[in-house]
């Protein structure tokens, strides 16, 4: 009889330890969960960001000071100024077209009007020594390029020298160059206007609007 209880004590004892080693097994693998496998959203909730996802691409999209800096070249610059295109111009409404086609003249980018597939503007670009004179001719050869047989009113070119720009408008005859006067308004003149992409960022952005609303 007392091997018996022996017996009993030793098997509940035994039965008890496995019981609490399973215990702690558990919780060790709970706890390596709970600290290693919780869900991303958890880890980075969604106001750690510094702006709201749908002020995200807004935001981001036009370039700042180190694209300017990089635009030395003619591939680089036209690159940051699709870029700007593509901000102002946002798709599905529109579409900038790189290497546009319009006998005799190939355009490095062209801002096309999807509805109508209407062109809007013929861009050229250059690396940032290119002469600005020759810049404004070869604009102006865009400008004649796309101006349709008898028409009468006025069509547009944008060229692009490293991180500045220019912007013609040609009435048929001449060109006149495209900027904003002291009072927020777009004006032509004979005389070259230039313009920054990061710190004429507004004036870039009203000429383009401008631009647009003729069409």
């Amino acid at each position: 009889m007392g091997d018996e209880n022996v017996f009993s004590h030793c098997y509940l004892g035994r039965k008890a330890s496995l019981y609490h080693y399973w215990i702690n097994i558990l919780f060790v693998c709970n706890t390596y969960v709970g600290l290693h496998c919780r869900p991303l959203w958890f880890i980075h909730p969604p106001t750690s960001l510094p702006y709201p996802l749908s002020q995200r691409s807004l935001t981001m999209a036009w370039p700042d000071a180190n694209v300017a800096n990089a635009m030395v070249e003619e591939a680089i610059s036209n690159g940051g100024w699709n870029a700007v295109l593509s901000s102002v111009f946002p798709c599905p409404t529109w579409l900038v077209v790189p290497e546009q086609q319009m006998a005799p003249r190939r355009f490095d980018l062209a801002l096309v009007r999807v509805a109508d597939i209407k062109l809007i503007l013929a861009f050229e670009g250059k690396g940032n020594n290119f002469n600005w004179d020759n810049l404004a001719s070869e604009v102006q050869q865009c400008c004649i390029a796309t101006r349709p047989q008898g028409y009468q009113g006025r069509n547009y070119g944008m060229g692009g020298r490293g991180p500045e720009c220019l912007f013609l408008e040609y009435n048929g005859t001449q060109a006149s160059y495209l900027y904003v006067d002291n009072t927020a308004t777009v004006r032509t003149s004979q005389y070259r206007r230039t313009y920054h992409i990061t710190t004429n960022r507004h004036e870039i952005t009203q000429i383009l609007q401008f631009i647009a609303d003729k069409f």
